[in-house]
């Protein structure tokens, strides 16, 4: 009966040895997942502001850790990812600027080959809003078989195409288009059209 007595005793003292053991081993691990969920949300939080495309102020975790390393990370692409963002702005700024200037017609078209933008230009020789051709065909915004023709030639040969081209109206204009790739984007085309 005593060896059951001293096997209890000491089964109930392991009990509370490792009780002891386990309770500020909890508590450390409590605190360490405290410490680290909090950063590690604040991350996840400042990175969907910046998907949903809210890119103001800083990531700050005021953490010494490699925490603090990702969000100082975080933060430089955010700010190099601004700094590009502003410089396509001003440069399509400038474009645009350009474009609008320009006494000739110019129109550009996407992929599809459905027109994406025009100028003040086209507008004056089309004689209404560019705003009712954007979206269309060349064919559905001009009713011209030749200026559709000279988009199938310039697909045809990749080469840019200069070509004389009289349009609907009641005083149909002449025209000299020309139709070229943009640089860097072979799939955008530009058309520009002066009057004769």
């Amino acid at each position: 009966h005593e060896v059951e007595q001293a096997v209890q005793n000491l089964d109930a003292s392991l009990t509370r040895a490792m009780g002891f053991a386990l309770l500020p081993a909890l508590l450390i691990a409590l605190f360490y997942t405290r410490k680290i969920y909090r950063p590690v949300r604040e991350i996840r939080n400042y990175t969907r502001a910046i998907r949903r495309g809210e890119l103001s102020g800083a990531l700050i975790l005021g953490t010494s850790d490699e925490l603090n390393q990702v969000a100082e990370d975080i933060n430089y692409l955010v700010m190099e990812y601004q700094e590009k963002i502003r410089l396509a702005l001003e440069k399509n700024g400038k474009l645009e600027a350009a474009l609008a200037s320009m006494v000739e017609g110019i129109v550009i078209l996407d992929s599809e080959g459905r027109i994406e933008s025009c100028n003040r230009g086209m507008e004056a020789i089309l004689g209404r809003p560019g705003t009712e051709i954007l979206g269309k065909t060349l064919l559905e915004a001009f009713l011209n078989a030749d200026l559709q023709n000279a988009l199938a030639r310039f697909r045809r040969k990749g080469e840019p195409v200069l070509q004389e081209i009289t349009l609907e109206g009641k005083e149909p204009p002449i025209v000299d288009v020309s139709i070229s790739a943009i640089l860097d984007q072979p799939d955008v085309k530009i058309l520009s059209m002066k009057l004769k």
